[in-house]
C-alpha cells in the first residue's frame, strides 16, 4: 500500500530544542507554586464573603432566600388545594374573592398538613361578610389611619361602598379582620350592587365564630421574573392585581364607496400590522373593541391598548412551555372570579399545564359559547353535517340563530383583517331537507355568540374550571405601561380554635355554621388523550 508523506509543519533546522538550565526550571516552579497559592487564596476569600447556600428545605421546595438560580426552577408548576371559583358578577369585588380565595387555600393547606382536612375538603368562606368587614374597617375621619390606607384612586371602599378595594388591605386591616371572616353559610353572596352591607346573620355569627388567623408579614412582586421565583420556592398561591385593557380594533379605510364610508385623505388613522398592506384605517364601533381578553381565558396585550381598570386574582401557578393564541410562550395561571358566558371561557389549572389533552379539557371545561370548540363539517355538503355525533367529541355542532327555527352547521371559519372572523354556515330545514350555505359578515369572534349559539349548552364545572392565563410577555407590556402589575405574599397564621377537627377544645366556639360551609372537591384525572377511554382488561376470548 502506497504511503503519503507531508512535509514537516516546520523547517528542518527547528529540531530538537536544547535542555533547559537549572535557573528556567526553578523559574518555571516558582510561577507555578505562585499561581496555586493565588488560586487558593481566592477561593477561601469567596467561601468568607459568599457562604455555601444551606441545603435544600425538604420535599423539593426551594429556598428562595438562599438566591436559588432561575435556571434551576422547574419549568411548570402549579399550586395544590387551590379551592373552586366563585364569580363577583356584576360587582366590582375583585378584590374581595381574591382576598377570601387566598384564605381558603391557606385555610385549606394548615388544614391538611396538620391532618384536621381531608385530602379533598375545604370549606368556603363569605366574600359577602369579608366585604363588609372591610368596609366598616375602612371608615373613619378623612386623616384616619384607616381611611388614609383604604383612599385608594379608583376604589370605593372608604365610601362605605365595596366598589374598588385592594388585596393587600388582608394585611393593612389584619388586626381588625382577625376575627371578622366567617363561612360562606353566614351570609351568601349577593349578585347585584347595592347589597353592600347585606348580612344578616353577621353580627350573631361574630359572636361564636371559631375562625382567627393572623397576618404577620406580607412580600411585594413587581415583576415576572420574581413573582414566578416566588411561587416555586414557597410553593404557595400569591395575591395578583392587574390593570385591565380595552383594545381598539380597526377597518380599512378604501374609500367614500366602501362600508365605512370614510375619506381617506381626511379620516386616516394607521393601520395595525394585522392589516398590512392597508396603511389608511378608521376605528371599528366602540361594541367591537377587545377588553384585553382572547377566547382561550388568555389575556393579551397591544401597542393602542389603553387602561380600563384594575382587577385582583390569584397567581396559582405558571408554565414556560405554554404558547397563547397570539404566539408568547411561558406565563402565569391566574384564578378568576368572572362568570363563564359569551366573550368569556376558562380553563382549568391541568390545561395550562399541558396535563391533559384539549380533548380531555373539554370534558371538563366545555366552553360551549367558544366558536373555536364549534364542530365544522366541511365544505362538501348538508350530509357530511348530518352523519356527525357532536357528544362524541364534545363539541357543540348544532347552532341556532335569533328568530330562525332551522338549524345550522357550521361550514367553516376564516380569520382577517384586525383578529376578525369570517363564519360561512349551512341552514337546514329539517321540515323539507332543503339546506343552503351562506356567510356571516367579518367579525369579532367575541361578537359572533350574539348571531349564533348551540342548540345545546354544557356548563363548565366550577371545581376545575375558572383559570385563565397571562404570558410574561403580556405582565412586562401591561408593568411598562401601566406600573400596576403587582403580586403578594402573605405569611398567615392559623389559630387552632379555626377548625371544626378541635371543636372540642374550644366549646365556647359554635362550629355549626363552618361545618355547613364544608365540602369537597372532585377533579378529574385522565387515562389518556380521550375522556371516554380507558384501559380494558381482555381474556383472550370475550371481551367483558
Amino acid at each position: 500500500m502506497m504511503q503519503t508523506s507531508y512535509p514537516p509543519l516546520l523547517p528542518a533546522t527547528y529540531g530538537t530544542a536544547a535542555p533547559a538550565s537549572p535557573s528556567t526550571w526553578r523559574l518555571s516552579h516558582l510561577l507555578l507554586l505562585v499561581n496555586i497559592v493565588g488560586f487558593l487564596s481566592m477561593v477561601l476569600l469567596g467561601a468568607a464573603l459568599y457562604p455555601r447556600a444551606p441545603s435544600p428545605i425538604p420535599r423539593g421546595v426551594f429556598d428562595f432566600d438562599a438566591g436559588v438560580p432561575l435556571a434551576l426552577l422547574p419549568t411548570k408548576w402549579a399550586a395544590t388545594g387551590v379551592t373552586p371559583y366563585k364569580s363577583q358578577m356584576s360587582r366590582g369585588t375583585c378584590w374581595d374573592f381574591a382576598s377570601v380565595g387566598y384564605l381558603e387555600w391557606s385555610y385549606r393547606s394548615e388544614g391538611q398538613r396538620r391532618g384536621w382536612l381531608a385530602p379533598d375538603e375545604y370549606v368556603a368562606f363569605s366574600e359577602q361578610a369579608y366585604g363588609l368587614s372591610v368596609m366598616k374597617l375602612c371608615s373613619g375621619p378623612p386623616d384616619s389611619p384607616q381611611q388614609k390606607n383604604c383612599r385608594i384612586a379608583g376604589d370605593q371602599v372608604w365610601n362605605h361602598s365595596t366598589e374598588g378595594g385592594e388585596v393587600v388591605d388582608l394585611y393593612y386591616l389584619e388586626s381588625g379582620l382577625q376575627h371578622q371572616l366567617l363561612p360562606h353559610q353566614v351570609c351568601p353572596y349577593h349578585p347585584l350592587p347595592g347589597n353592600d352591607s347585606d348580612c344578616p346573620g353577621f353580627d350573631a355569627a361574630l359572636a361564636t365564630n371559631p375562625l382567627l388567623f393572623r397576618v404577620k408579614a406580607v412580600h411585594s412582586f413587581y415583576d415576572d421574573l420574581s413573582v414566578k421565583k416566588r411561587l416555586a420556592s414557597t410553593q404557595k398561591v400569591l395575591a395578583f392585581s392587574t390593570p385591565i385593557v380595552t383594545i381598539p380594533r380597526f377597518l380599512p379605510c378604501l374609500g367614500r364607496n366602501d362600508s365605512s364610508h370614510c375619506n381617506p385623505p381626511t379620516a386616516c388613522s394607521p393601520c395595525p400590522r394585522s392589516l398590512w398592506p392597508h396603511s389608511c384605517c378608521v376605528p371599528a364601533p366602540t361594541a367591537m373593541k377587545n377588553s384585553g381578553l382572547n377566547l382561550q381565558a388568555e389575556f393579551v396585550h397591544s401597542p393602542e391598548m389603553t387602561f380600563s381598570g384594575g382587577h385582583a386574582m390569584l397567581a396559582v401557578g405558571y408554565n414556560d412551555a405554554f404558547m397563547t393564541q397570539e404566539g408568547h410562550i411561558g406565563g402565569f395561571i391566574l384564578k378568576n372570579s368572572w362568570a363563564d358566558g359569551p366573550g368569556r371561557h376558562s380553563h382549568s389549572i391541568g390545561y395550562f399545564l399541558h396535563n391533559h389533552s384539549y380533548e380531555d379539557e373539554l370534558a371538563v371545561c366545555p366552553n360551549s359559547l367558544n366558536p373555536l370548540n364549534w364542530l365544522s363539517c366541511g365544505n362538501a355538503g348538508i350530509d357530511e353535517c348530518l352523519a356527525l355525533n357532536g357528544s362524541e367529541t364534545l363539541r357543540p355542532l348544532e347552532l341556532r340563530r335569533v328568530n330562525r327555527t332551522t338549524t345550522f352547521y357550521l361550514k367553516n371559519s376564516t380569520v382577517s383583517g384586525d383578529a376578525m372572523a369570517t363564519l360561512c354556515l349551512w341552514e337546514h330545514d329539517n321540515r323539507t331537507g332543503v339546506a343552503t350555505d351562506d356567510c356571516l359578515p367579518p367579525m369579532q369572534w367575541a361578537d359572533v355568540t350574539t348571531h349564533l349559539s348551540p342548540w345545546q349548552l354544557r356548563d363548565n364545572d366550577p371545581a376545575q374550571c375558572g383559570f385563565y392565563f397571562m404570558a410574561y410577555e403580556t405582565f412586562r407590556r401591561y408593568q411598562i405601561a401601566f406600573h400596576s402589575v403587582k403580586a403578594f405574599d402573605f405569611e398567615v397564621e392559623w389559630h387552632s380554635q379555626s377548625f371544626a377537627a378541635k371543636a372540642d377544645s374550644f366549646p365556647g366556639r359554635n362550629y355549626s355554621l363552618l361545618r355547613a360551609s364544608t365540602a369537597t372537591q372532585v377533579v378529574q384525572h385522565f387515562d389518556g388523550p380521550f375522556p371516554f377511554s380507558t384501559h380494558i382488561e381482555y381474556d383472550g376470548t370475550v371481551w367483558p
